[in-house]
């Protein structure tokens, strides 16, 4: 946001006069921008630049990097690059007068008719209007923070009691007085007071007002006499562009799967003007990514917000120190007529990265681009997954309510006919949203899990409502005593539990299900397998990834992990049409 409150002062500048205008240094344009989909992009400048008379260069934009990513360098083998210099300066603009109060500012020197508002609401006329001329409009300017001294007790030596950074200048702040020259003499008025100001002359619409505005200075070493440019660059990684990936998906009836790639960018960065952009897929690693580079002038180094646990506040000292200064200026670059072209994908370590060549996206806009298209093999896949379901003892906790919401969760468990796409192509799947068509209709929309090239990758379409399941479990036996342990005695629960599927579709179908118990599996019928699950490493028992709700309604006591586990029971199954199946099996669990 604060980049775009600049913008209207960039466009005054054009019409400011030349005894006041700043020259505007040449921007340094974006040659190359790698995009990650988590909004941060790592940004290429290089180009020429203009040389100053002392042989440094001057560009008129500071951007906002993360903490060590800034490198600046000289690609000119004419100047070395010996620093380069962060800094605030402020220029003068012309802008239209506003307010009365600008209007009197910008006509200082100029004799006006004032008319006065009454002097209280009751009155019934107003004073007579008076000839005057502008003096001036007085400014504040606010006290200057000095330190506190004090005496030490044990050193009669006087101390600063704090030590603060150096403060920046007082900034003046404007009042509501104007000085006018009156007949009678120099005349207070508060602006407040003023109704009408008359202009028997013409008058200034324009006022001049200062802009801060930051600066890069590229301070350079010339082999002979400085040049009229230099060939400069600065790459640094920053958060404000992004890639989203989607799919479209389009089923055929030999089970193959066209499937389409484009990636939509979003722009709240800087301008780009036929740039390559390099969108990444894969997760990297930016450890400070919550930390701005002090170039950046946006914040004291001292004061930067380090991540928990990190090792960054042992490396920076509060030695390292620069001012906070806000605001940025942004350059921006008419848009060719060129078009994004996707050249190649290619691999770089665990990344995956496509090339588009020709981008041009102005800041605040966005583009969608097509980027690959390729056919994959895949397969119907129908997945029942069950579960786990709490013990009983745990439900007299439980509110009406709670076991309510309980129930209705667990009830009807049903069979989701997913889509499995092998990777075949030669580029890896990613994360991202996909639209499922088939024959011209939509079927779904879901979401596609990463692949890797020959990998694979599910995409739920829609429940399975021809595939009947009816799933049932009932204690079979009760042990008190079972188990001693820690001075206090257990019982095993034991229960059994029956899944019957049966197939009202006109094809023949092959249902993966999967059943989570809490507690420990002793028998699976029907070839199925048993698996204990590593609690700390596997959360494929969780619905949907994470603990249902009801798991947060009750306390679990600190034994329980010690007796039970959580256990998974798998099957895949074939049925034919109007056929049924019924998988048994049993598990216990151990109760205080």
């Amino acid at each position: 946001m604060m980049l775009r409150h600049t913008l209207p002062a960039l466009a005054a500048l054009h019409v400011a006069t030349a005894a006041t205008a700043a020259t505007e240094s040449p921007a340094l344009p974006v040659k190359e921008v790698t995009i990650f989909k988590d909004g941060h992009s790592f940004v290429l400048h290089q180009g020429e630049l203009a040389v100053n008379a002392d042989g440094s260069a001057t560009l008129d934009y500071l951007p906002s990097p993360i903490l060590g990513t800034f490198w600046p360098a000289s690609t000119d083998k004419r100047a070395q690059l010996v620093s380069v210099t962060a800094a605030s300066h402020e220029i003068k603009t012309k802008q239209d007068a506003v307010t009365l109060r600008q209007l009197l500012e910008a006509n200082i020197g100029d004799t006006v008719l004032v008319q006065e508002k009454p002097i209280s609401p009751a009155a019934n006329t107003s004073p007579n209007p008076y000839k005057a001329t502008i003096l001036s409009l007085p400014q504040r300017t606010p006290d200057t923070p000095t330190a506190h001294h004090s005496t030490d007790p044990f050193n009669p030596r006087p101390f600063v009691r704090s030590v603060q950074p150096t403060p920046e200048p007082p900034v003046e702040s404007a009042t509501d007085l104007v000085l006018l020259q009156t007949a009678a003499g120099t005349k207070a008025v508060q602006i407040s007071r003023i109704a009408t100001i008359t202009f028997p002359n013409d008058h200034q619409s324009l006022i001049e007002t200062p802009e801060s505005r930051h600066q890069l200075t590229f301070n350079l070493k010339w082999q002979d006499a400085p040049q009229e440019t230099a060939n400069l660059s600065m790459a640094y990684l920053q958060h404000g562009l992004k890639w989203t990936p989607s799919y479209h998906i389009t089923l055929t009836d030999d089970h193959k799967a066209v499937v389409k790639l484009q990636g939509t960018l979003t722009n709240d960065l800087i301008d780009l003007n036929d740039v390559t952009a390099n969108l990444v897929v894969g997760v990297p690693s930016f450890t400070f990514s919550g930390s701005l580079d002090p170039i950046s002038l946006q914040q004291d180094i001292a004061n930067l917000q380090f991540t928990p646990g990190t090792h960054t506040p042992r490396i920076f000292s509060n030695a390292i120190q620069t001012q906070a200064v806000g605001g940025m200026y942004r350059h921006s670059t008419a848009i060719p007529d060129s078009q994004p072209e996707v050249t190649n994908g290619r691999k770089n370590e665990d990344l995956f990265v496509f090339t588009v060549e020709h981008v041009s996206l102005k800041t605040g806009q966005c583009m969608v681009i097509p980027i690959a298209e390729y056919t994959l093999d895949y397969q119907d896949v129908f997945a029942l997954d069950i579960p786990f379901s709490p013990p009983a003892h745990i439900l007299p906790n439980l509110n009406q309510q709670q076991q309510t919401e309980l129930l209705r969760l667990l009830a009807n468990p049903k069979v989701e006919h997913k889509i499995r796409l092998k990777n075949n192509g030669q580029h890896p799947l990613t994360t991202a949203p996909a639209l499922i068509v088939k024959n011209d209709q939509v079927l779904a929309q879901g979401m596609m899990t990463y692949a890797a090239v020959g990998g694979s990758s599910d995409i739920t379409l829609t429940p399975a409502i021809d595939i009947h399941i009816k799933s049932t479990s009932n204690e079979t036996k009760r042990t008190p005593n079972a188990v001693r342990w820690n001075g206090d005695d257990f019982t095993r629960i034991d229960l059994e539990g029956k899944l019957r599927l049966t197939n009202h579709k006109t094809d023949p179908v092959t249902v993966e299900i999967t059943r989570n118990v809490l507690g420990n599996l002793d028998e699976v019928g029907n070839d199925g397998t048993i698996t204990k699950v590593n609690l700390f490493e596997d959360a494929s028992y969780l619905p949907n990834g994470s603990a249902p709700r009801w798991w947060h309604h009750y306390s679990w006591p600190w034994w329980w992990h010690h007796f039970n586990s959580v256990s998974k029971a798998k099957w895949t199954t074939t049925l034919d049409p109007g056929q049924s199946v019924v998988h048994d099996y049993s598990w216990h669990y151990f109760w205080r």
